[in-house]
């Protein structure tokens, strides 16, 4: 599934995986995209651009580096390169 906006992506999503540095993902409400997922919530910032500290704060089992893991999820949304585990 495509999604044009990050916020409806990440609904209902157990994890989200940021693959880019594009300043648009810096600037996203990640207490609202927080708020619409499954909790746990986990947050895998692969460029290093965010602040894991205050994902944490928000609630976020967050890691700024991604290794492999696997996904057994019944579908993936992406945005550009945000994407959202649904499993």
């Amino acid at each position: 599934m495509v999604c044009e906006d990050p916020y409806v992506a990440a609904e209902g999503a157990h994890a989200v995986a940021l693959l880019t540095e594009w300043d648009a993902f810096k600037k996203l409400d990640y207490k609202r995209i927080y708020s619409g997922m499954q909790k746990p919530a986990f947050l895998f910032d692969g460029r290093n651009i965010l602040d894991l500290e205050i994902l944490r704060e928000i609630g976020f089992e967050a890691s700024g580096k991604i290794g492999r893991f696997r996904c057994r999820g019944t579908h993936i949304a992406i945005r550009h390169q945000l994407i959202c585990f649904h499993m």
